[in-house]
Protein backbone atom coordinates (compact mmCIF):
# COMPACT_ATOMS: atom_id res chain seq x y z
CA UNK A 1 0.00 0.00 0.00
CA UNK A 2 1.21 3.45 -0.87
CA UNK A 3 -0.09 6.75 0.45
CA UNK A 4 -0.07 9.94 -1.60
CA UNK A 5 -1.03 13.38 -0.44
CA UNK A 6 -2.00 15.94 -3.03
CA UNK A 7 -2.42 19.61 -2.23
CA UNK A 8 -5.82 20.99 -3.14
CA UNK A 9 -4.22 24.26 -4.29
CA UNK A 10 -1.29 25.03 -6.56
CA UNK A 11 0.40 26.74 -3.59
CA UNK A 12 0.30 23.55 -1.51
CA UNK A 13 1.57 21.45 -4.44
CA UNK A 14 4.47 23.87 -5.01
CA UNK A 15 5.38 23.75 -1.31
CA UNK A 16 6.60 20.14 -1.76
CA UNK A 17 8.32 20.52 -5.13
CA UNK A 18 11.92 19.35 -4.64
CA UNK A 19 13.12 22.03 -7.08
CA UNK A 20 11.46 24.74 -4.96
CA UNK A 21 14.22 25.62 -2.52
CA UNK A 22 12.17 28.39 -0.86
CA UNK A 23 9.65 26.22 0.98
CA UNK A 24 9.87 22.73 2.50
CA UNK A 25 13.09 21.66 0.78
CA UNK A 26 15.03 24.81 1.70
CA UNK A 27 18.31 23.56 3.17
CA UNK A 28 17.20 19.91 2.97
CA UNK A 29 18.46 16.95 0.94
CA UNK A 30 15.56 15.61 -1.15
CA UNK A 31 17.48 12.37 -1.70
CA UNK A 32 17.23 11.61 2.04
CA UNK A 33 13.51 12.05 2.56
CA UNK A 34 13.50 9.55 5.44
CA UNK A 35 15.20 12.20 7.60
CA UNK A 36 12.10 14.39 7.35
CA UNK A 37 9.21 11.93 7.69
CA UNK A 38 8.17 13.15 11.14
CA UNK A 39 8.24 16.79 10.01
CA UNK A 40 6.22 15.94 6.88
CA UNK A 41 3.68 13.97 8.92
CA UNK A 42 3.23 16.84 11.39
CA UNK A 43 2.76 19.36 8.58
CA UNK A 44 0.18 17.22 6.78
CA UNK A 45 -1.72 16.52 9.99
CA UNK A 46 -1.86 20.23 10.80
CA UNK A 47 -3.09 21.13 7.31
CA UNK A 48 -5.12 18.01 6.55
CA UNK A 49 -8.05 19.95 5.08
CA UNK A 50 -5.78 21.38 2.38
CA UNK A 51 -4.92 17.93 0.97
CA UNK A 52 -6.43 14.95 -0.73
CA UNK A 53 -5.05 11.79 0.88
CA UNK A 54 -4.99 8.75 -1.41
CA UNK A 55 -4.10 5.13 -0.81
CA UNK A 56 -3.13 2.91 -3.71
CA UNK A 57 -3.39 -0.86 -3.28
CA UNK A 58 -2.83 -3.95 -5.35
CA UNK A 59 -3.98 -7.49 -4.51
CA UNK A 60 -1.16 -9.87 -3.64
CA UNK A 61 -2.58 -12.38 -6.13
CA UNK A 62 -1.83 -9.90 -8.94
CA UNK A 63 1.92 -9.75 -8.34
CA UNK A 64 4.95 -11.99 -8.65
CA UNK A 65 7.79 -11.45 -6.23
CA UNK A 66 11.17 -11.16 -7.99
CA UNK A 67 13.44 -10.57 -5.05
CA UNK A 68 13.30 -9.22 -1.54
CA UNK A 69 11.32 -5.93 -1.64
CA UNK A 70 10.69 -6.14 -5.39
CA UNK A 71 7.70 -7.36 -7.37
CA UNK A 72 6.42 -7.57 -10.92
CA UNK A 73 2.68 -7.00 -11.48
CA UNK A 74 0.74 -9.32 -13.76
CA UNK A 75 -0.23 -7.83 -17.12
CA UNK A 76 -3.86 -7.49 -15.99
CA UNK A 77 -3.07 -6.16 -12.50
CA UNK A 78 -5.17 -3.27 -11.22
CA UNK A 79 -4.37 -0.62 -8.67
CA UNK A 80 -7.34 0.31 -6.49
CA UNK A 81 -7.25 3.94 -5.44
CA UNK A 82 -8.98 5.10 -2.26
CA UNK A 83 -9.57 8.65 -1.01
CA UNK A 84 -9.77 9.51 2.67
CA UNK A 85 -13.15 11.26 3.00
CA UNK A 86 -14.62 12.29 6.35
CA UNK A 87 -12.41 9.75 8.15
CA UNK A 88 -13.33 6.84 5.85
CA UNK A 89 -11.57 5.29 2.85
CA UNK A 90 -13.84 5.60 -0.21
CA UNK A 91 -12.93 3.82 -3.44
CA UNK A 92 -12.03 6.50 -5.96
CA UNK A 93 -10.82 4.62 -9.00
CA UNK A 94 -8.99 1.59 -10.34
CA UNK A 95 -6.57 1.46 -13.22
CA UNK A 96 -4.31 -0.97 -15.01
CA UNK A 97 -0.81 -0.99 -13.54
CA UNK A 98 0.89 -1.30 -16.92
CA UNK A 99 -0.95 1.68 -18.45
CA UNK A 100 -0.52 4.31 -15.69
CA UNK A 101 2.30 5.47 -13.47
CA UNK A 102 1.34 5.19 -9.78
CA UNK A 103 3.38 8.31 -9.01
CA UNK A 104 1.74 10.54 -11.58
CA UNK A 105 -0.18 13.14 -9.57
CA UNK A 106 -1.63 14.51 -12.82
CA UNK A 107 -3.86 11.44 -12.87
CA UNK A 108 -5.32 12.36 -9.48
CA UNK A 109 -5.73 16.02 -10.40
CA UNK A 110 -7.58 15.03 -13.56
CA UNK A 111 -9.77 12.59 -11.68
CA UNK A 112 -10.89 15.15 -9.10
CA UNK A 113 -11.48 17.91 -11.63
CA UNK A 114 -13.83 15.50 -13.42
CA UNK A 115 -15.58 14.56 -10.16
CA UNK A 116 -16.14 18.22 -9.27
CA UNK A 117 -17.70 18.89 -12.69
CA UNK A 118 -20.20 16.05 -12.23
CA UNK A 119 -21.21 17.16 -8.71
CA UNK A 120 -22.41 20.59 -9.90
Amino acid sequence: MQFISLGRTERERQYWDVYNKKDFWKGKDSERIHLYTKEIEQYLNAKREQYYIFSICIKKSMIKENAEDEFQPNSNALYKTYLLTDGEWIIADSFNVKKHSQRDSRLFNKYYKEKKKHKR
